[in-house]
C-alpha cells in the first residue's frame, strides 16, 4: 500500500470520526451524513485527499518537438550579409 493510499485512508477515517461526533452531538443520522460529506469534500478541495493520478508532479506540458536534421552543408546555406559597423 502506497503512502498516498495510507494518507487517503487516514483522512477518510478522520472525516468519519468527526462526522460521527457531530452526528452524536446533534443526535441525528442525517447530521452525521452531511458532516461527513462536508469533511470529505473539504479534504478533497484542499488536496489532502489525492486522486489516483499524482497531480503534484506533472509531466511536461507539451510533448517535445521532433528534431529535424539539418542536411544542408555550410556551402548550401543561403549567404547572409554582415552589417557594417559604423
Amino acid at each position: 500500500m502506497s503512502a498516498r493510499h495510507k494518507l487517503n485512508r487516514a483522512n477518510f477515517t478522520w472525516a468519519m470520526l468527526l462526522g460521527l461526533l457531530f452526528g452524536w452531538m446533534c443526535d441525528s443520522f442525517s447530521a452525521f451524513v452531511v458532516a461527513t460529506i462536508i469533511f470529505v469534500a473539504s479534504a478533497w478541495h484542499t488536496g489532502d485527499i489525492r486522486a489516483e493520478g499524482d497531480y503534484h508532479y506533472p509531466g511536461p506540458t507539451c510533448p517535445p518537438r521532433p528534431r529535424v536534421p539539418n542536411h544542408q552543408t555550410r556551402s548550401e546555406q543561403p549567404h547572409r550579409r554582415r552589417r557594417s559597423r559604423r
